[in-house]
């Protein structure tokens, strides 16, 4: 099952839906919010789950290569956490 995220901004964290834990956090980041709201839409819609979101046919790492607003840091530092955030899922660390 592919739980779904929300964008926080107020809090500047993508979050579970039910906010019992943060996939990464955003207050490093300078690329606009509409940007990381893609991101979490991408992930709450694809047909891909977890791992495969990320790497070279992966949906979410796609869009980041292709946004402009976005850095190579931050691209690399959002995709790291979010595959930290799946292998800790994988493991059994988050239900």
């Amino acid at each position: 099952m592919n739980r779904k995220w929300d964008f926080d901004s107020g809090n500047a964290r993508v979050i579970l839906e039910d906010d019992s834990h943060a996939v990464f956090y955003t207050d490093t980041l300078s690329c606009p919010d509409k940007v990381i709201e893609r991101v979490v839409e991408i992930h709450n819609t694809s047909k891909q789950k977890g791992f495969e979101l990320l790497g070279s046919s992966g949906e979410i790492d796609q869009y980041l290569l292709d946004e402009p607003e976005c850095t190579q840091e931050e691209r690399e530092y959002i995709t790291e956490e979010i595959y930290n955030f799946f292998e800790k899922r994988f493991v059994g660390l988050i239900k």
